[in-house]
C-alpha cells in the first residue's frame, strides 16, 4: 500500500457536542433516543419511569409528553413523571406533530422571556442613571408598563433560566398502530432529528415496545439510531440475531451476550447498552445502577 498525504484537506470536527444537556457522569448523556424493548409485564414502563424521573431530579427534563392507548390502566406507573392531562395523547396521525408544536411553544416562551429580561435591564440602567422620570426613554417605559416587568424583573416558569423547558416524551403500548406503521405519521423522520427540534433545542424520546423488531413494531431506523437500549429476556432467538446484526458495528457482541446472560438472569433484570458513552467502561449496564466491563 502506498501512501501520499494531501495539505490543506483535513476534517475538524465541530467543537460543540451534540450533547447539550448537562447531566452528572453516571447518567446517560442527553438528548437520548431511548428502546425499552420487553414483553408485556416485563417492567419496561418501571424502567422508563426510573430513567426519565432520574433526567428530571438533575435537571435534564421539566415536561414530559407521552402517546399511549393504554393510559387509562398505567398512569398509576407514570406518576412520578407528573405528566399533566393535556400531555396524554392518543396514537392518532397528529400527535407528534402536537407535541411538535408545544416544544416549539416552549422555545418561543423562552425567547420571549429572554427579551424581556433584556429590555428589563435596560429599563433599570436608565432608571438608575437619571433622577427625573420623563428623562427615561418612552419606548422602555411602555414596554416595562406592557410586559409587567415596571417594578420587578420577569420571571422564568423554572429556577433556571439559562434554557428553555427541556421535553421528554414517551411512545409506549403502539405496536401495529398508523403511528408506528404509517410514513405519514412522521415517527422516522421525528426520531432521527430529535435533537435538532425547534430550532435545536431538541426533544428526547423513549420507545416502550414488546419485541425488538417485528411488523408493524419498531422502524429499523430508530432501532439503528437509538443512543440507549434497554432489553430485557428474549425467548426468540431470531430476534437476538437481528440484535446482533444491528449492533455488531457499535459493541462487541460476545461481550453483549455475555452481559445479557448476566443482566437478564435477575428478576425484571434488564441490560443497558449506551451507544455514547463517555468511556468504553459505560456502554453496558445491568439495569442502570451497576455497570459491566
Amino acid at each position: 500500500m502506498r501512501k501520499r498525504k494531501v495539505h490543506d484537506f483535513a476534517i475538524h470536527p465541530p467543537k460543540k457536542s451534540a450533547f447539550q444537556i448537562n447531566v452528572p457522569p453516571d447518567v446517560p448523556r442527553q438528548h437520548s433516543l431511548a428502546v425499552f424493548s420487553a414483553r408485556r409485564g416485563g417492567g419496561k414502563s418501571v424502567a422508563c419511569t426510573t430513567f426519565c424521573r432520574k433526567l428530571m431530579d438533575v435537571g435534564a427534563v421539566q415536561r414530559v409528553f407521552i402517546i399511549t392507548p393504554t393510559w387509562g390502566s398505567n398512569k398509576e406507573i407514570f406518576a412520578p413523571l407528573q405528566i399533566q392531562d393535556a400531555d396524554v395523547l392518543e396514537p392518532s396521525k397528529t400527535a407528534l406533530a402536537t407535541v411538535i408544536e408545544r416544544v416549539e411553544q416552549e422555545k418561543k416562551e423562552h425567547d420571549e422571556y429572554l427579551f424581556k429580561k433584556e429590555r428589563y435591564m435596560a429599563f433599570r440602567k436608565a432608571m438608575h442613571e437619571t433622577s427625573c422620570v420623563d428623562a427615561i426613554p418612552p419606548h422602555l417605559m411602555i414596554d416595562a408598563l406592557d410586559g409587567g416587568y415596571f417594578d420587578r424583573p420577569p420571571q422564568w416558569k423554572h429556577a433556571d433560566d439559562s434554557h428553555p423547558t427541556y421535553c421528554f416524551l414517551i411512545i409506549d403500548d403502539c405496536l401495529s398502530l398508523p403511528i408506528m406503521m404509517r410514513p405519514s405519521s412522521g415517527l422516522v423522520n421525528t426520531c432521527i432529528k430529535h435533537r435538532h427540534i425547534a430550532d435545536g433545542l431538541g426533544l428526547s424520546i423513549a420507545m416502550l415496545v414488546q419485541t425488538y423488531c417485528a411488523v408493524g413494531g419498531l422502524p429499523r431506523p430508530i432501532r439503528e439510531n437509538c443512543t440507549l437500549l434497554c432489553l430485557w429476556k428474549l425467548k426468540d432467538q431470531n430476534q437476538l440475531k437481528k440484535i446482533h446484526e444491528e449492533i455488531g458495528s457499535d459493541v462487541d457482541v460476545q461481550r453483549f451476550d455475555q452481559f445479557f446472560e448476566y443482566a437478564t438472569s435477575k428478576p425484571f433484570g434488564f441490560l443497558t447498552v449506551d451507544f455514547n458513552p463517555r468511556t468504553s467502561e459505560q456502554t453496558f449496564r445491568c439495569c442502570f445502577n451497576e455497570y459491566l466491563y
